[in-house]
């Protein structure tokens, strides 16, 4: 009986040990993360958008580029299905569709001005190192780190289940970016 407790207090002991060290291994990325973006002053790239709806079998997938430039400039442009951009300039939230210009009602591009500071937030690894808005964990796959960051508010995790980035592990800037939304 002794035996056996004392296997079973090691194997506690072990895998509390395991999660501490890789807790303070995802913690020491995500510093490195926010080192490496502190002086980012911008960023142009393309983006794949794609929406799966549990009642339409096909998902909706939208292509376009995204420009953000340090402090609040980001430009969200989209060239198929549909053309159209959202720019935001920190202070107002801009349309542009058929060649005509919309500033959007504050309530509207709160929700817009508020999903693309979260996103650019999270590439620049803020939203991660302070832990408000995100529970995130980084693993290192070799080639890149993948932080999973999963949202702390019940509200925010009815519109978004999960964020998944990708960092290129030697300059930890942003590859890839998945936003995953409950069905």
């Amino acid at each position: 009986m002794m035996k056996r407790l004392f296997f079973i207090t090691l194997f506690f002991a072990l895998s509390l040990a395991t999660a501490v060290a890789q807790t303070g291994k995802s913690d020491e990325m995500i510093r490195q993360i926010v080192e490496a973006n502190e002086a980012m002053q911008k960023i142009e790239c393309d983006f794949v958008q794609t929406h799966q709806s549990s009642l339409v079998e096909e998902a909706d997938v939208s292509k376009g580029t995204m420009c953000f430039r340090n402090p609040d400039y980001v430009k969200w442009e989209y060239v198929t299905p549909h053309q159209f951009a959202f720019i935001e300039d920190g202070n107002s939230l801009t349309v542009i569709k058929d060649g005509k210009q919309e500033v959007l009602a504050p309530a509207v591009g709160k929700v817009v001005k508020d999903m693309t500071r979260m996103i650019t937030n999270s590439i620049r690894g803020s939203n991660m190192a302070d832990g408000r808005m995100f529970k995130t964990a980084v693993e290192d796959t070799g080639k890149e780190w993948v932080a999973v960051m999963v949202p702390v508010d019940a509200i925010l995790r009815k519109k978004i289940e999960k964020l998944v980035i990708n960092f290129d592990a030697v300059r930890k800037c942003a590859l890839k970016v998945r936003i995953y939304t409950p069905a």
